[in-house]
């Protein structure tokens, strides 16, 4: 407890947020946010962030599921975000995957909704709705 973040507010991994240490999974988690927030310039939190209001920011990080985050956006990137939520806290992520991950997914055209929030669009991955990257590590 009490570890500075190294992060924007909105993209600061779950671990971060809370002052815990954080470790190659943080790291990872915050660029999930960050790819997310690139394509769609915005985050599911993005309303709250303009409020300040870390608390709320940190329950809907804990309690989106991956099908939520991945909303419109290329299937394989539900791959790359379950992945990240299966490290562990001292585990080095195996980067070459987590790379092929991320070519799948800039080979695979998605088109952002229209006239409307991108978490709000069906979502084409159809996975079990499980929390993701709620853990702490």
């Amino acid at each position: 407890m009490g570890h500075s973040v190294v992060s924007t507010f909105p993209s600061t991994s779950i671990n971060g947020q809370q002052g815990f240490a954080q470790s190659y999974r943080d790291n990872l988690e915050s660029l999930t946010y960050t790819i997310i927030f690139m394509a769609y310039e915005d985050l599911p939190w993005s309303d709250i962030c303009a409020c300040r209001d870390h608390e709320v920011v940190l329950r809907k990080k804990k309690l989106i599921t991956a099908e939520e985050l991945c909303k419109g956006l290329p299937t394989p990137f539900y791959k790359f975000v379950m992945y990240v939520h299966s490290l562990g806290f001292d585990e080095k992520p195996d980067y070459q995957h987590l790379h092929a991950i991320l070519s799948q997914c800039s080979e695979t055209k998605f088109e952002q909704p229209t006239n409307a929030s991108p978490f709000s669009a069906p979502s084409p991955v159809s996975m079990n709705s499980t929390p993701i990257l709620s853990k702490h590590m």
